[in-house]
């Protein structure tokens, strides 16, 4: 099975798998943990100037737009007059690559984020809320853990 992920032909790769998922409670029997490894490099992290001036800038500079655009439709925040005193709280772009597992560029993701590390509590923030994880993660934990308990 590793030898089709390698060669590029996921789709195989992934109808490998099916073979080894049990029809009825849809568990793996065989789980390829070691194909699916996913190779971190700094190049799917790229900075503001790597990602609007590099070779995937108008994937970038479309990603980034489609996020303030949503953040806009959330009414994530709302603008008010600068005056003097106030704490105003810097912002950064967080810009990451997602591959398919032979390497391919499945998803450019640009996320607009204020920088937590400097807000002062009772000041610039109230609330505090709990970070998500999505089902599909979850999922492959299960799988994860049922597989090698």
């Amino acid at each position: 099975m590793a030898s089709n992920a390698k060669n590029g032909d996921v789709s195989r790769y992934f109808a490998a798998m099916d073979v080894h998922q049990d029809p009825l409670d849809l568990i793996l029997d065989e789980f390829p943990t070691f194909d699916l490894v996913s190779q971190a490099s700094a190049e799917d992290n790229p900075n503001f100037g790597q990602a609007t001036n590099g070779p995937n800038a108008e994937g970038f500079w479309d990603a980034s737009a489609r996020d303030i655009s949503t953040l806009q439709k959330l009414r994530s925040w709302t603008q008010v007059k600068r005056t003097q005193g106030m704490n105003v709280i810097q912002s950064t772009w967080a810009y990451k690559i997602k591959r398919f597992p032979d390497r391919l560029v499945r998803k450019l993701k640009a996320r607009f984020c204020v920088r937590g590390d400097i807000q002062i509590e009772g000041v610039d923030f109230f609330n505090t809320f709990t970070p998500v994880v999505q089902w599909a993660t979850v999922r492959l934990l299960l799988n994860l853990s049922m597989h090698h308990a």
